[in-house]
């Protein structure tokens, strides 16, 4: 069985009229500096899991100098967050791709920092993840 994705154009559009253009998690903008607050982000490699439709990828590699790939379960969210990348200028800093529930596709030591604003707090499976 096919899984069914969660977040709809008018769920997303919702969201993006409270937390602004490319968020679809509390705090915005604003918890990106919130989350990147005293770390060195220039040149580093950033894994945002569960990052939507990149508004907070965009923000880190825009911002903050880093180089980010953006992880989500839903396609459509991913499909989204490169063509948003690309319409920024940045899909040489950002990348996004779909991933399954489980064991994530990246070596070990592979990021300088992981950050998810909104993707642990609907896990079921806090431990795991």
């Amino acid at each position: 069985m096919e899984k069914e994705d969660e977040y709809h154009d008018n769920m997303v559009a919702m969201l993006e009229l409270i937390w602004g253009e490319g968020y679809m998690a509390p705090g915005g903008s604003g918890n990106v500096a919130k989350m990147l607050h005293n770390l060195e982000t220039r040149g580093k490699r950033i894994l945002d899991i569960g990052c939507g439709i990149g508004g907070p990828a965009i923000e880190m590699a825009s911002t903050f100098g880093a180089d980010v790939v953006g992880i989500d379960l839903e396609t459509s969210l991913v499909r989204r967050a490169e063509k948003s990348a690309e319409q920024h200028g940045l899909s040489d800093r950002c990348r996004f791709q779909t991933v399954e529930v489980g064991s994530l596709p990246f070596a070990d030591c592979s990021f300088d920092i992981v950050v998810s604003a909104g993707a642990i707090t609907q896990t079921r499976d806090k431990e795991a993840i």
